[in-house]
């Protein structure tokens, strides 16, 4: 997922469509626009946080204001120039071989 930004080439790495959400973009040209990939609102974008494992690219600063507007708890699995990649689940074991 993308959180108030896009990776463009997220998409490339991961084969798979990529959820857009709290980002402006141009929509008023799409015909067919598939809300399982944009979320506009940011109570909508917590609920599916509550509700599925996520990893979620975000800047920092927007990722602080989340973290300020939720009980959720985040891990932050990684960070550079003001950008971070934070899940909404325990991921201390993973990559491991257990």
């Amino acid at each position: 997922m993308n959180f108030r930004c896009f990776i463009q080439g997220l998409p490339f790495y991961v084969k798979d469509r990529v959820v857009l959400a709290q980002k402006e973009r141009e929509v008023q040209f799409e015909t067919n626009l598939d809300k399982n990939y944009y979320i506009e609102e940011l109570k909508e974008f917590i609920n599916l946080l509550k509700n599925k494992r996520c990893f979620v690219f975000s800047p920092l600063v927007d990722f602080e204001e989340l973290k300020d507007k939720t009980d959720l708890k985040f891990n932050i699995l990684w960070e550079k120039s003001g950008l971070v990649l934070f899940v909404n689940f325990d991921a201390s074991n993973c990559g491991s071989n257990k």
